[in-house]
C-alpha cells in the first residue's frame, strides 16, 4: 500500500503496534509517543519521544520531523483524551485520518452523550454528574479518560472530583467490540476480552491487556449499539465499544472513536481497511481476521534497573532501550501469546511474565 511517496506520521500514548501494522502494510512511518522503545524503532523510520501529549510538547515534536520529511498524513491513537487542542493541531497541519476534530468533540461531551444512551435506552450502569450523597457501591471516573487510568471507587477516591464523573459499579466481566465504521454504515470485526492490572493498588481498573474471545449469548446488541451509534455520530475508521457481561446481559461503558489497542490481535490488513475508510471511501470487501492470542501489559512492581542486552523472552513487545530503569508502577513491556485452548492460553501468558520476571530479578542482584 503506497500513500504517495511521503511517510505517515502517528501520534499516540504508544506507537509500535500501530507502527508495526504500517510496515507490513508497506507504509513508512513516522512516530511521536511517550516512550519511543526500541520495537517501535524497529519498524519506524524516525520516532520522538515527548514527556506528553500536550500541544507544546506535540507542536516541537512535529516541528522536528517536518524539518526532515515532507508529511502528509496522520493516524492518531490513544492519549488523546486529556489534550484535544493538541488534536485540533494535528488536523489544522495535516490529512488525519480520522474522526473528525467535530465529531470527537461531540462525543467527548459526556453530558449530552449519556442523555443519547438514555434516549436509546441502551443499557448501562446509573450515571451522575454530581457525587452521590452515599458514595459506596460507586466509581469516580475523569470525564476525559483512557486506559482506566484515575478509575477509583468513590468512597475510596483521592482525587476531588472536578472534571470527574459517577457511575454505579456494575459487577461483570470487561470486553469491547472492535468495528470498521463509514458514512453511517458499520463492520464488525470481532470481540476481545479485557484486564485489568493488580499492580497499583490506587488504579484497581488499569488497563492491562485483552485477548481473543468468541461473542458470548447477548453480544448481538452491542453490534447493534455500534450500528446505532454510527447512525448518529461521524463514526470513521477504526472504532471499539468497551462494555460489561453480567449474567448474559450486556452494560455499554464507552466509545473509543479511534485506532486501539485491540487492532493487535488482527492481522495486518487492519490498518489497510482502516486507512481504506478515508482515502477509498469504502469499507473493505473482505474483513480483516481476529487472530487467536493475548496482549498483557506488564508493570514493575518496584523500580528496577535492565541492563544493555538484557535477554528478553520471547513474545516480549514494547520493550524499552537498554539499558533503562523503570520506575515503580510503570510498564516493563507487553507480552503476546498465541491461542491454544483455555486455560492453556492464559496459561502461556503467565508462564511468560513469570520467566520475564524471573530473568529481572536475577538481573538486579
Amino acid at each position: 500500500m503506497s500513500h504517495n511517496k511521503s511517510p505517515l506520521l502517528v501520534v499516540a500514548k504508544s506507537t509500535r503496534a500501530i507502527a508495526e501494522h504500517l510496515h507490513y502494510a508497506g507504509c513508512s512511518t513516522l512516530a511521536i509517543d511517550l516512550f519511543a522503545d526500541a520495537d517501535t524503532w524497529h519498524w519506524v523510520t524516525d520516532a520522538i519521544k515527548v514527556d506528553d501529549l500536550s500541544l507544546p510538547s506535540v507542536k516541537t515534536a512535529v516541528a522536528g520531523l517536518t524539518k526532515k520529511y515532507s508529511i502528509q498524513y496522520c493516524l492518531f491513537g490513544s492519549g488523546f483524551e486529556n489534550y484535544p487542542d493538541s488534536l485540533m493541531f494535528l488536523h489544522n497541519t495535516f490529512d488525519v485520518l480520522g474522526i473528525s476534530l467535530d465529531g470527537w468533540r461531540t462525543l467527548a461531551d459526556k453530558r449530552s452523550f449519556f442523555e443519547w444512551l438514555l434516549l436509546q435506552q441502551i443499557p448501562h450502569p446509573e450515571t451522575r454528574f454530581s457525587p452521590p450523597l452515599d458514595k459506596q457501591g460507586w466509581l469516580q471516573k475523569p470525564l476525559n479518560g483512557e486506559g482506566g487510568v484515575n478509575i477509583s471507587f468513590a468512597d475510596e477516591a483521592k482525587a476531588d472530583g472536578i472534571h470527574c464523573y459517577w457511575q454505579r459499579h456494575q459487577t461483570g466481566d470487561s470486553f469491547s467490540l472492535l468495528f470498521l465504521a463509514l458514512e453511517g454504515k458499520t463492520q464488525p470485526l470481532g470481540f476481545q476480552q479485557q484486564f485489568v492490572s493488580d499492580a497499583h493498588p490506587d488504579a484497581p481498573f488499569l488497563f492491562s491487556g485483552l485477548s481473543w474471545t468468541e461473542a458470548q449469548e447477548g453480544f448481538d446488541q452491542v453490534i447493534d449499539w455500534a450500528e446505532r451509534l454510527a447512525t448518529d455520530f461521524p463514526l470513521a475508521g477504526l472504532c471499539s465499544v468497551d462494555f460489561i457481561w453480567h449474567e448474559k446481559q450486556c452494560f455499554f461503558l464507552e466509545i473509543n472513536p479511534r485506532l486501539s489497542a485491540s487492532s493487535q490481535l488482527y492481522t495486518e490488513d487492519i490498518i489497510t481497511a482502516h486507512i481504506q475508510c478515508f482515502l477509498a471511501k469504502q469499507l473493505p470487501k473482505q474483513r480483516p481476521r481476529q487472530q487467536k492470542r493475548a496482549v498483557k501489559i506488564i508493570y514493575a512492581n518496584k523500580t528496577i534497573r535492565i541492563a544493555h542486552h538484557f535477554p528478553w523472552p520471547e513474545g516480549c513487545k514494547d520493550v524499552p532501550e537498554t539499558p533503562a530503569f523503570i520506575k515503580q508502577g510503570e510498564p516493563i513491556c507487553s507480552i503476546i501469546a498465541p491461542f491454544d485452548s483455555d486455560p492453556f492460553f492464559l496459561a502461556s501468558v503467565a508462564g511468560r511474565e513469570k520467566e520475564l520476571m524471573h530473568l529481572l530479578t536475577e538481573g538486579t542482584k
